[in-house]
Protein backbone atom coordinates (compact mmCIF):
# COMPACT_ATOMS: atom_id res chain seq x y z
CA UNK A 1 0.00 0.00 0.00
CA UNK A 2 0.86 3.64 -0.27
CA UNK A 3 1.60 5.91 2.05
CA UNK A 4 -2.17 7.21 2.08
CA UNK A 5 -3.19 3.35 2.70
CA UNK A 6 -4.50 2.54 -1.18
CA UNK A 7 -3.87 -1.14 -2.08
CA UNK A 8 -1.34 -0.47 -5.02
CA UNK A 9 -0.55 -4.14 -5.66
CA UNK A 10 -3.46 -6.07 -5.86
CA UNK A 11 -2.46 -9.47 -3.45
CA UNK A 12 -1.30 -12.10 -5.25
CA UNK A 13 1.83 -13.11 -4.44
CA UNK A 14 2.71 -16.23 -2.01
CA UNK A 15 5.16 -14.12 -0.43
CA UNK A 16 6.44 -10.33 -1.24
CA UNK A 17 9.44 -8.54 0.48
CA UNK A 18 9.66 -4.97 0.97
CA UNK A 19 11.08 -2.71 -2.16
CA UNK A 20 14.54 -1.95 -2.12
CA UNK A 21 15.98 0.12 -4.71
CA UNK A 22 12.48 0.32 -6.46
CA UNK A 23 12.19 -3.53 -6.95
CA UNK A 24 10.75 -6.27 -4.52
CA UNK A 25 11.14 -9.88 -4.45
CA UNK A 26 8.09 -12.32 -4.96
CA UNK A 27 7.01 -15.85 -4.69
CA UNK A 28 4.59 -16.99 -7.13
CA UNK A 29 4.53 -20.96 -7.29
CA UNK A 30 6.65 -21.93 -5.80
CA UNK A 31 9.56 -19.78 -7.23
CA UNK A 32 11.06 -15.80 -6.84
CA UNK A 33 10.54 -13.33 -9.01
CA UNK A 34 10.87 -9.88 -8.65
CA UNK A 35 8.31 -6.52 -9.62
CA UNK A 36 8.81 -2.82 -9.82
CA UNK A 37 5.90 -0.49 -7.80
CA UNK A 38 3.57 -0.19 -10.37
CA UNK A 39 3.23 -4.70 -9.66
CA UNK A 40 4.94 -5.09 -13.43
CA UNK A 41 7.01 -8.54 -13.32
CA UNK A 42 10.31 -7.33 -14.07
CA UNK A 43 12.05 -10.74 -13.61
CA UNK A 44 9.85 -13.72 -14.06
CA UNK A 45 9.40 -16.01 -11.03
CA UNK A 46 12.36 -19.03 -11.99
CA UNK A 47 14.52 -18.79 -8.51
CA UNK A 48 15.00 -20.91 -5.38
CA UNK A 49 15.81 -17.30 -3.94
CA UNK A 50 15.91 -14.08 -4.39
CA UNK A 51 17.01 -11.20 -1.72
CA UNK A 52 16.97 -7.63 -1.89
CA UNK A 53 18.85 -5.51 -4.20
CA UNK A 54 21.52 -3.73 -2.58
CA UNK A 55 24.05 -1.38 -5.09
CA UNK A 56 22.39 -2.61 -8.03
CA UNK A 57 22.41 -6.20 -7.50
CA UNK A 58 20.19 -8.75 -6.14
CA UNK A 59 21.18 -12.15 -4.76
CA UNK A 60 19.62 -15.04 -6.54
CA UNK A 61 19.61 -18.93 -6.06
CA UNK A 62 19.43 -21.65 -8.21
CA UNK A 63 20.24 -25.31 -8.39
CA UNK A 64 21.85 -24.65 -4.67
CA UNK A 65 24.18 -22.20 -6.32
CA UNK A 66 24.15 -18.29 -5.51
CA UNK A 67 25.09 -15.52 -8.06
CA UNK A 68 23.25 -12.34 -8.73
CA UNK A 69 21.30 -10.62 -11.13
CA UNK A 70 20.98 -6.96 -12.54
CA UNK A 71 17.84 -4.85 -12.17
CA UNK A 72 16.84 -6.58 -15.61
CA UNK A 73 17.25 -9.68 -14.40
CA UNK A 74 20.35 -10.53 -16.66
CA UNK A 75 22.82 -12.69 -14.67
CA UNK A 76 25.86 -10.89 -14.20
CA UNK A 77 27.93 -13.13 -12.03
CA UNK A 78 27.54 -16.67 -12.43
CA UNK A 79 25.38 -18.78 -9.92
CA UNK A 80 28.41 -20.46 -8.84
CA UNK A 81 28.52 -20.00 -5.06
CA UNK A 82 27.82 -22.60 -2.32
CA UNK A 83 26.63 -19.44 -0.14
CA UNK A 84 26.92 -15.89 -0.74
CA UNK A 85 25.27 -12.66 0.84
CA UNK A 86 24.71 -8.92 -0.49
CA UNK A 87 26.81 -6.02 -1.51
CA UNK A 88 27.58 -3.51 1.12
CA UNK A 89 30.30 -0.88 0.31
CA UNK A 90 31.47 -2.74 -3.38
CA UNK A 91 31.66 -5.89 -1.94
CA UNK A 92 29.98 -9.05 -1.60
CA UNK A 93 30.84 -11.89 0.92
CA UNK A 94 30.30 -15.72 -1.03
CA UNK A 95 31.55 -19.09 -0.27
CA UNK A 96 33.42 -21.92 -2.57
CA UNK A 97 34.30 -25.14 -1.34
CA UNK A 98 34.21 -24.45 2.50
CA UNK A 99 35.98 -20.90 1.78
CA UNK A 100 34.54 -17.05 2.34
CA UNK A 101 36.22 -14.27 0.51
CA UNK A 102 34.40 -11.61 -1.11
CA UNK A 103 34.14 -10.37 -4.86
CA UNK A 104 33.50 -6.85 -6.77
CA UNK A 105 30.46 -6.49 -8.46
CA UNK A 106 32.27 -7.60 -11.58
CA UNK A 107 32.63 -10.98 -9.70
CA UNK A 108 35.94 -10.69 -9.38
CA UNK A 109 37.90 -12.21 -6.16
CA UNK A 110 39.25 -9.27 -4.12
CA UNK A 111 39.98 -11.02 -0.75
CA UNK A 112 40.76 -14.52 -1.00
CA UNK A 113 39.06 -17.19 0.00
CA UNK A 114 40.34 -17.49 2.77
CA UNK A 115 37.82 -17.05 5.98
CA UNK A 116 35.51 -19.98 7.63
CA UNK A 117 32.38 -17.53 7.67
CA UNK A 118 32.25 -14.02 6.83
CA UNK A 119 29.74 -11.15 7.09
CA UNK A 120 28.95 -8.40 5.05
CA UNK A 121 30.90 -4.51 4.69
CA UNK A 122 29.58 -1.87 7.17
CA UNK A 123 31.96 1.19 7.85
CA UNK A 124 34.51 -0.29 5.66
CA UNK A 125 34.90 -3.38 8.25
CA UNK A 126 33.73 -6.65 8.03
CA UNK A 127 33.37 -9.43 10.86
CA UNK A 128 35.40 -12.58 9.48
CA UNK A 129 35.74 -16.39 11.26
CA UNK A 130 39.22 -17.69 11.33
CA UNK A 131 40.32 -20.84 13.31
CA UNK A 132 36.88 -21.09 15.03
CA UNK A 133 36.86 -17.34 16.49
CA UNK A 134 35.38 -13.61 15.39
CA UNK A 135 37.29 -10.79 14.55
CA UNK A 136 36.89 -8.31 11.77
CA UNK A 137 39.09 -7.46 8.62
CA UNK A 138 39.04 -3.91 6.45
CA UNK A 139 38.62 -3.98 2.58
CA UNK A 140 42.33 -4.67 1.95
CA UNK A 141 41.71 -7.76 4.00
CA UNK A 142 43.90 -6.79 7.03
CA UNK A 143 42.90 -7.85 10.40
CA UNK A 144 42.40 -5.23 12.50
CA UNK A 145 40.58 -6.97 15.18
CA UNK A 146 41.96 -10.33 16.11
CA UNK A 147 39.82 -13.01 15.89
CA UNK A 148 39.14 -13.66 19.59
CA UNK A 149 35.28 -13.44 20.04
CA UNK A 150 32.38 -16.38 19.42
CA UNK A 151 30.67 -13.65 17.22
CA UNK A 152 30.55 -9.98 15.94
CA UNK A 153 27.85 -8.08 14.33
CA UNK A 154 28.01 -5.29 12.10
CA UNK A 155 29.15 -2.08 12.49
CA UNK A 156 27.02 0.94 13.29
CA UNK A 157 28.20 4.22 13.97
CA UNK A 158 31.36 2.90 15.45
CA UNK A 159 30.10 0.51 17.12
CA UNK A 160 29.60 -3.23 16.52
CA UNK A 161 27.87 -6.28 19.13
CA UNK A 162 29.95 -9.03 20.07
CA UNK A 163 29.22 -12.18 21.94
CA UNK A 164 31.64 -13.53 24.37
CA UNK A 165 31.66 -17.72 25.18
CA UNK A 166 28.92 -20.08 24.20
CA UNK A 167 26.10 -17.64 25.29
Amino acid sequence: MDRTGKVVIPPKFDVAWGFREGLAAVKEGGKWGVIDQQGETIVSPQFEKVRHYSEGLALVKTKEMYGFIDRRGKNVIPTQFTWAYSFAEGLAPVKVEGRCGFIDRKGAMILPLRYESAQGFSEGLAPVKVDGKWGVIDKSGKLVITPRFAGVGPFRQGMAWVRLGNN
